[in-house]
């Protein structure tokens, strides 16, 4: 076989291997989306219910609490720390540090 031959060749199944795997890939996206619109389909049901009149889409109907993001609940105190001296315990809400209210801003640590 000619250099030129195996040029043509090369090239030629170079170009093949990129027209299958451009097809197989979109085969595969296909049936990997199909899944991926099933499990969607709930969540998307939830977003087209109708809004009534007086409500905010994504807003409860109660409305947002005022104290949503006012509030730190303890989840953990460490043995021999500050906090449990002063008597905290796991699940305790700290809504203000001394005269500072807690506000989203604030991070704990």
């Amino acid at each position: 076989m000619s250099n030129r031959a195996t040029i043509i060749l090369a090239i030629g199944m170079l170009l093949l291997g990129l027209a299958l795997g451009a097809v197989g890939g979109g085969v595969m996206g296909f049936f990997a989306g199909r899944d991926s619109a099933r499990a969607a389909n709930p969540i998307l049901q939830g977003l087209r219910q109708p809004i009534q009149p007086g409500q905010q889409p994504g807003v409860p109907p109660g409305g947002v609490p005022q104290n949503l993001f006012t509030a730190a609940r303890i989840t953990q105190i460490e043995k021999d720390s500050q906090a449990e001296k002063a008597g905290l315990k796991q699940g305790d809400v700290i809504t203000a540090i001394g005269d500072t209210k807690l506000d989203a801003t604030r991070t704990l640590a």
